[in-house]
């Protein structure tokens, strides 16, 4: 069973895991199901759905990115998959800390290009890169995220399975998890009344 001190820090930590899912699942329902969406909203608004889109996918970077954060920085305690898999180790839980140690190597292995995308592009102007216009910075891609993600959640039901027996299901099936889909519907609608006009 989990102490008060890992429980507080895993169930702070699956809070942020479980924003970062609900913003991507919106993100995916607005910008990610088809074309017919895309031209949908390149006719009503453009310059600012493409702003919002470029704004929403950093912002989804910037925060898996922070999920793999060091222990602490500046001696400061982070909230990162790292920290939880250091109280673990602390915890003497061995068995569990020797089973998610490979998968958070793995998860920073496939994670190598939005963090560099997070240090040249995002989170610094590196000039180079900028010079360059992004030309030499990997690439980034939706799939790419989605793996990541699935493998956090994976990380995050694997500790509440060893300490709860339970499980995280990492979707959002209620009226909050299906507001993409109300916009592009909204969308649809207002498209249509100004067509039968």
């Amino acid at each position: 069973m989990m102490d008060r001190e890992l429980r507080q820090a895993y169930e702070l930590l699956n809070n942020e895991v479980l924003w970062i899912c609900l913003r991507w699942q919106i993100f995916k329902q607005i910008y990610g199901t088809s074309r017919e969406n895309i031209e949908l909203l390149n006719e009503f608004a453009p310059v600012s759905f493409r702003i919002f889109q470029d704004s929403s996918y950093d912002d989804i970077i910037l925060s898996i990115n922070r999920l793999l954060d060091p222990p602490s920085t500046c001696g400061k305690d982070n909230l990162a998959l790292s920290r939880l898999l250091l109280m673990i180790k602390e915890k003497n839980c061995q068995e569990l800390h020797e089973e998610l140690a490979p998968t958070y190597e793995e998860i920073k292995s496939k994670s190598k290009a939005i963090i560099e995308q997070r240090h040249k592009r995002i989170g610094h102007n590196d000039l180079e890169s900028i010079k360059s216009n992004f030309h030499f910075l990997p690439g980034t891609s939706r799939h790419m995220v989605n793996d990541i993600l699935d493998d956090i959640y994976s990380f995050m039901n694997r500790v509440s399975g060893y300490f709860d027996e339970s499980e995280c299901y990492y979707r959002f099936l209620g009226p909050e998890g299906k507001d993409g889909e109300k916009l592009i519907n909204h969308l649809r609608q207002l498209k249509d009344y100004y067509s039968s006009e």
